[in-house]
Order: structure tokens, then C-alpha cells, then sequence
């Protein structure tokens, strides 16, 4: 004779993978680790059977009468939820939400006592008042479960039923109870497992391909720092409880999810090696790391070993603004080929700050949409020794600033290579950006491609120093100004822009061609302009008026021969000759100060003090032979 004992001690509420309730899914039950069909009772006496049962609304399993019930095996079993009952009725286990194998009959959380369960039409209650007839239960211990029609009814004075003796029920009078109303009372009792934990049941997957595994390695698939007791009320020191969940997920290369919340710390955290850090998506600063004032460095990344994963979708904010420590929100020590996506950092001195140690590097990396506000310096660093800066691209992102001496991108280390394309740099303070090397040419081959400038700036929009060199910059913003003291840097600049060029013998702009198709330009200008008022291809504005100084100056590459000069004075001079297309007096002739002279069509040459009136006009020099 078969046993039949509950699969749990109360009725088991089902959720769908997505973490829904599974309303309108039917449930239905397996040998284990096969697809044989395996009935289920609705009590222990086996009396009534079913091949699958209906959920109801509330995620709870009903009989054909739409009661509810506790499910009862007679042997080890697979559970499987079916999103409709064709496929339960046709066993398309590859359709189904989700498969749990394996679950042995005493492993079922088996009741030391027997579940009491009575049934009672709406017409039986006395008005509000039901009188149980099969079982009294305890008051206050919340030992009894009340349904109405399938959905579960919510205990206590204000809400919809009372505990009113050891053998009645009072539903609120707020609930019209009709003569057809279902109720079901269900007396709960402790129970006795034989499961340690949940290693020893099997989870699959649906799938076709799928591989089992247990439901203890699923779940540790993913690392929250919830897991570990962090609060995120913005109150409590959440410290300890983050930083265990990173160490964990170090050891696995684990990403740690912050969920949305406020998590005050009042120690800095560090995340090395191949772990992440994740917090939600949606929602600005949804996940947010609240980190006291007195932390010197609120996340560090790097510290102990290389890191090389990834952090997304978080906030690190700084409760209080304290310029006078040098402090941090993220410091990146040791870093290569990471992604950092949708982090910001607020109120730090420095919120984005690289400082790679002797032998280190932050390096290969993408920043994609980084924001950051109320620093001193937005993006800086310090190097050490041999660490290097290479080879990162930005991507995005806004920087703000709010102080008259604050600079969003501030470089003052030798780097290379590095990247920044269309990042959003506002506000007020000294300048934009700011960039500079330790040592002749260190900071070199960089560039700053579209970067908004828009603010108010003491210096300039972007301001390049002496120890630079090859670095581009390609602004389309109108109006973008540049101080440059450094060597061979490149721009691509849009109307208004201005370069300015503080002497070191340097060249404020070269243009260099080297085998380019015969008749190309090395520098072509094209004035556009085509309305009234006076408009230049090209303005030259000579700073000096002495000997020595040229507004314009071409030398011959091979031989370095002056072939075309004018000077600071406005004086002319040619290598060869000076020759023009027409010589007729009324073709623009040649004019020495007041003097016109111009070759007639006999061949003649003439010259006149002011303008000629006809090709006779004036007083022949010679014959032209």
C-alpha cells in the first residue's frame, strides 16, 4: 500500500522563473530522473489523484473543485511547472519554466503531526463568524492559514480576519461573505526535514541541452551583498558585509550585485583580481555607495593584484566634499583590459584618479558614459617609478565642475595613446582639460576627439604644455580655444576656434606632406563666404615689427633657400622673379607706392604717377625689343 506524504508542511506557493506567480501554470510530478508521469494525491489517504494541478491566481495549487491544496507523493520525485497544460498533458518537459529532479519522498519536508484541514461553505458562517468543527489551534502563533475561494487572506485586526478563540474564525465585516464562498482552514504544525541544504536537490534547466546541476551551485552563481548582510539604508556601516561579499567573489571570479540602495560605508572597500562589481541599471544612482568624508579612498581597484574585471552601474558619493585631504572615489592602481560602464563619483577631490605604482599600469581599458561632479580634478592621476597610463579609450560620459579653480580632465604624468571621444567636459573653473608631461614629449600620441567644452574658463577650453608632443585634438563645438607650448600637436578645429602658441621655438601648426598624388595641396583653404562685407582666406596677424620677423616665409626642403618672404615690415622678397598673368593697364598692374607701370600693346613700358586712364596714358620707360 502506498504512502502518501505531503511534499511540504504547509500549501506551497509557486513563483515562475521571472519571479512572478505562476498563475494559470500547471504543476505536475515525475518519477525521478525520468519522464514517467507520477500522480499526485490531494491528502495522505490517496482517496483522490491527480495527473496535474491547476495554479491558482494566488501561486497556490487547486484540485478540480478549485480547492487548495498540499500535493502528497508516494515515492521520489521531479517537479516541473508548465507555462500551459497542453505541454503538461504532452510532457514537453523542453518547454517548461523550470525542472526540479531528485527530491526524495522523506527528504519533503515531512510533518511530525498530521496538517489539519476543514472546508466550510459561506453559508455555514454565523454572519461574520466561522465555527470549526474538526480542529482548535493556538492564537497568536500564526499556526492557521485562512483561504477564500483559493486566495489567501491576510490575519489580524485591520485586515481581513481575526484570530477570535481556538475554534473560530471572524472575517472582517468588510468582506461581504457569500453562501457559495469556498474557506478553507488550515492548521499549520512545525516540521521534520532530512534535506541539509539544498546540494543534495537537483536543479535542470529547461532547454533542450541543458545540464543539471544542484540548486546550492545555482544559486551561488551569482554573489549579492545582501548575501553577506549589507542593509543599504543609507545608516548602517555597510562596510564589512560589501567588502566580504568581494572577497568571496575573488576567490571565483564571481560578479557582486548591489542592488538598489543607499550603502554608507566608513571604511574604504578594494576589488582586485577578476571580480566585478554590478549594481542596477535602471535608475540614476539607483545602486549607491555612500562613503563618509573621512575615507581617504572610497573604492581602490587594483591594490593587492591585477585587476581585470569589471564595474557597472554603480554610484560611489562622498557625503561630504573635503578638499583638504587628498582623497579619492575610485583609485585605480593596477588595471588592464577592463570595461568601466555607467559608474559616477561624486564630491571626491579627485573622482576618477589613476595612480599606477612602480611597475603597474591602468592600461587597455574602456570607460564607457563614466560621470563624474564636485571634484577639484574629475580625471587625474599620479604615477610611480615605471607605471604607465597607456592605450585607454573614454567613451562619453559628462564631467562637471563648479569652482572657479576646478579643471575636468587634468594630466600632469607622461602617458600615451590614450583616447577620449565626444566626453562632455562643463561647468566653470581654470580650464577643460588640461594636459602635460613630466619630461620632454612624455605625454604624446593622445587625443581628444569632439570633447564639449562648454563653460566658463579662466585659461582656456583646453590647454596643451611644453611636454607634449603628436597629440590631436578635433573639436566641431564652435568657438574652441587652445594653448599650446608643446611639439607637433595636430588639430581639427571648427569655425572660431583659436590656437594659440606660447613660443619654445615651437611650431604652432605643421603641415607635412610626403608622397601625396602630384598637384594635392598640402594645406588647401576654402573660403565659403559668399555675401557682402569683407572676408579672408586667410588672416596673418605678425606680433613684431622688426627685422627679423616674417608674417610669411617659404623655404626649399632640399637646399633650405629662402624662395618667398614678406616680413614684419610688409616687405616682398622672391628667389627668382615675380611674374603675373596680365601686364595691361587696366589688370591690376604693378604699383611701387603711387607709381603704376604696365607694358603697352605696342610693348612698350609705361609708368605713371596714379592710376592710368588708357593704355597710352603716362610716360614710356622704354622699348621692349
Amino acid at each position: 500500500m502506498s504512502t502518501w506524504t505531503p511534499i511540504s508542511g504547509s500549501v506551497p506557493q509557486y513563483q515562475a522563473a521571472d519571479g512572478t506567480l505562476a498563475s494559470g501554470y500547471y504543476l505536475k510530478f515525475y518519477s525521478a530522473g525520468t519522464t514517467t508521469p507520477l500522480s499526485m494525491a490531494t491528502d495522505s489517504t490517496g482517496g483522490t489523484t491527480l495527473a496535474k494541478a491547476q495554479i491558482n491566481t494566488a501561486g497556490y495549487p487547486i484540485n478540480g473543485s478549485g480547492d487548495v491544496f498540499i500535493p502528497h507523493i508516494s515515492q521520489s520525485y521531479k517537479i516541473v511547472l508548465y507555462k500551459n497544460a497542453t505541454d503538461a498533458d504532452n510532457d514537453t518537459t523542453g518547454n517548461a519554466d523550470w525542472v526540479i529532479d531528485n527530491i526524495s519522498q522523506s527528504a519533503a519536508s515531512t510533518p511530525t503531526q498530521v496538517i489539519n484541514i476543514e472546508y466550510q461553505l459561506g453559508s455555514q458562517a454565523s454572519g461574520q463568524v466561522f465555527t470549526l468543527a474538526d480542529f482548535t489551534y493556538a492564537l497568536g502563533v500564526n499556526n492557521l492559514l485562512v483561504y477564500r475561494n483559493g486566495n489567501l487572506l491576510r490575519q489580524g485586526v485591520s485586515n481581513d480576519y481575526e484570530e477570535t478563540s481556538a475554534s473560530s474564525v471572524t472575517i472582517n465585516s468588510s468582506i461581504t461573505i457569500a453562501s457559495t464562498d469556498q474557506f478553507a482552514f488550515v492548521k499549520g504544525t512545525s516540521t521534520t526535514s532530512t534535506i541539509s541544504d539544498a546540494a543534495s536537490v537537483t536543479y535542470t534547466p529547461a532547454g533542450s541541452g541543458a545540464v543539471s546541476t544542484n540548486v546550492q551551485d545555482k544559486l551561488r552563481e551569482s554573489v549579492s551583498v545582501t548575501d553577506f548582510g549589507a542593509v543599504g539604508d543609507g545608516v548602517t556601516d555597510d562596510s564589512s558585509s560589501i567588502q566580504a561579499a568581494i572577497d568571496y567573489a575573488e576567490t571565483i571570479n564571481a560578479i557582486v550585485y548591489l542592488p538598489p540602495g543607499n550603502y554608507y560605508i566608513a571604511t574604504g572597500l578594494t576589488i582586485d583580481g577578476g571580480a566585478s562589481i554590478e549594481g542596477c541599471p535602471s535608475g540614476l544612482d539607483s545602486s549607491r555607495i555612500l562613503v563618509d568624508a573621512s575615507v581617504l579612498h572610497g573604492v581602490t581597484v587594483g591594490s593587492g593584484s591585477l585587476f581585470t574585471g569589471a564595474l557597472r552601474d554603480f554610484t560611489v558619493h562622498r557625503t561630504a566634499y573635503s578638499g583638504g585631504t587628498e582623497n579619492t572615489g575610485f583609485r585605480f592602481v593596477d588595471v588592464a583590459g577592463c570595461q568601466f560602464e555607467t559608474i559616477r563619483s561624486y564630491n571626491s577631490k579627485y573622482n576618477f584618479y589613476m595612480n599606477p605604482a612602480d611597475g603597474n599600469r591602468v592600461a587597455y581599458c574602456t570607460w564607457i558614459n563614466i560621470l563624474a561632479s564636485g571634484g577639484l580634478y574629475n580625471i587625474s592621476g599620479a604615477i610611480s617609478g615605471s607605471g604607465y597610463f597607456n592605450e585607454n579609450v573614454f567613451l562619453g560620459g559628462r564631467l562637471v565642475t563648479t569652482s572657479d579653480t576646478d579643471t575636468n580632465i587634468y594630466i600632469d604624468f607622461n602617458c600615451n595613446h590614450n583616447r577620449f571621444i565626444g566626453v562632455s567636459c562643463e561647468g566653470a573653473g581654470t580650464q577643460a582639460i588640461y594636459i602635460n608631461g613630466t619630461t620632454t614629449g612624455g605625454l604624446h600620441s593622445c587625443s581628444f576627439d569632439n570633447c564639449r567644452t562648454e563653460g566658463t574658463w579662466s585659461a582656456d577650453d583646453i590647454v596643451i604644455g611644453a611636454n607634449t608632443q603628436r597629440n590631436l585634438v578635433i573639436g566641431y563645438n564652435l568657438y574652441t580655444t587652445v594653448t599650446d607650448t608643446g611639439l607637433s600637436n595636430s588639430y581639427i578645429l571648427s569655425t572660431g576656434s583659436t590656437i594659440k602658441n606660447a613660443g619654445n621655438g615651437n611650431t604652432a601648426l605643421t603641415v607635412e606632406r610626403n608622397a601625396l598624388p602630384s598637384g594635392t595641396p598640402a594645406l588647401e583653404v576654402n573660403d565659403l563666404y559668399s555675401s557682402s562685407g569683407d572676408s579672408y582666406g586667410i588672416l596673418i596677424k605678425s606680433g613684431r615689427d622688426t627685422s627679423g620677423g616674417y608674417i610669411m616665409r617659404a623655404i626649399r626642403a632640399s637646399d633650405s633657400l629662402e624662395r618667398f618672404s614678406i616680413d614684419s615690415n610688409g616687405r616682398l622678397y622672391t628667389g627668382i622673379n615675380v611674374e603675373t598673368g596680365e601686364s595691361a593697364w587696366n589688370f591690376d598692374p604693378l604699383k611701387l607706392g603711387a607709381y603704376v607701370l604696365w607694358v603697352d600693346a605696342t610693348g612698350d613700358l609705361r609708368i605713371k604717377n596714379g592710376s592710368p586712364t588708357s593704355d597710352t596714358d603716362g610716360t614710356i620707360v622704354g622699348t621692349q625689343s
